[in-house]
């Protein structure tokens, strides 16, 4: 997270992986049928730790096929070292952080106090944090540069990096039936602990 810059590479990168129905994840696991949606807060770049990571996380997966999560998300990402991102998609992201920039809302400070506490909590450089337009220009000179920079990326922070967590979660099928009993006992242990006093009380009011 120290790193600016190259977090905010990340960050852009998770975006261009992950969001919108173009996106190669989204694509190769969601409209491929494979899941059903997005696992809600578990998918995108977490940049708010001092190591951040990449999480994919997917719903609605047939307990037949989730031996296959790993390496279908891997090929994917294999192919988007291979064939890299479109211009157009790259720019389009760009400018979505360009426009949160200019679009000052009535919330803007407490926002930007909120999305600055993890980066002031690991000592991170706030006034170059801050600075997305440099950031943006910066990113613009590499790629001119060097074409390839976030296949780059993909390669050596998700394909090549070692330290990678699968977990799965299944529903208790039982879980009705149990829950059903515990209201159950609840019920019983209320009602017997009253009085026929107190439920001739109740029924009058």
């Amino acid at each position: 997270i120290r790193n600016v810059y190259e977090n905010f590479v990340l960050g852009l990168l998770s975006k261009l992986l992950l969001e919108g129905d173009n996106s190669p994840l989204y694509h190769g696991l969601i409209e491929s049928g494979f899941g059903l949606d997005w696992a809600g807060g578990v998918c995108g770049m977490d940049q708010g730790a001092r190591t951040t990571s990449l999480h994919v996380g997917v719903q609605g997966v047939r307990s037949t096929e989730l031996t296959q999560f790993s390496q279908l998300t891997r090929d994917i990402l294999t192919q988007v070292v291979r064939d890299g991102f479109p211009k157009e998609r790259i720019e389009a992201t760009l400018h979505q952080y360009e426009l949160a920039v200019r679009h000052e809302s009535a919330r803007f400070g407490l926002n930007l106090i909120f999305a600055l506490s993890h980066a002031v909590n690991h000592e991170v450089d706030v006034e170059q944090l801050l600075q997305i337009q440099n950031l943006i220009k910066r990113f613009r000179v590499d790629l001119e540069t060097n074409p390839s920079v976030l296949q780059n990326m993909v390669q050596k922070y998700i394909l090549d990096n070692p330290h990678t967590l699968l977990t799965t979660m299944k529903p208790d099928e039982s879980w009705r039936a149990k829950q059903s009993q515990r209201d159950s006992e609840l019920h019983s242990k209320i009602t017997d602990a009253v009085s026929p006093s107190e439920r001739a009380e109740w029924v009058a009011k």
